[in-house]
């Protein structure tokens, strides 16, 4: 068997260098394999996200006209006036169609 002074300079980097490249290399694959799973991870947390800023969004402004209405209500003494914000709150106090209970939220990590 040789010793490590008997081979040559070359041979003698080629064997620390080729290691550290072929290990480079394969780490390099496996995070390109990765890297998908983890965007698409991340991009359904953030979508998520907004869709819940876009509903509580929602719900300010129909709290905000609704006690706009109310305000309005109760400070007309017009009989026909308050009649037609008494006809047009239930029809707007609806919920939302996508309301953030009804949606399947994912644990955040």
């Amino acid at each position: 068997m040789k010793s490590l002074d008997d081979l040559s300079i070359s041979v003698k980097l080629w064997g620390l260098s080729l290691p550290l490249i072929v290990g480079l290399a394969a780490t390099s694959r496996v995070t390109q394999l990765m890297l998908p799973r983890a965007s698409a991870d991340e991009l359904a947390q953030v979508q998520d996200y907004d869709a819940g800023i876009a509903d509580s969004l929602q719900w300010r402004r129909l709290a905000e006209t609704n006690i706009q209405r109310m305000i309005a209500m109760a400070i007309s003494r017009d009989p026909v006036m308050a009649h037609n914000f008494e006809s047009r709150i239930p029809r707007r106090s609806r919920r939302p169609r996508t309301c953030k209970s009804a949606r399947p939220t994912r644990p955040v990590q």
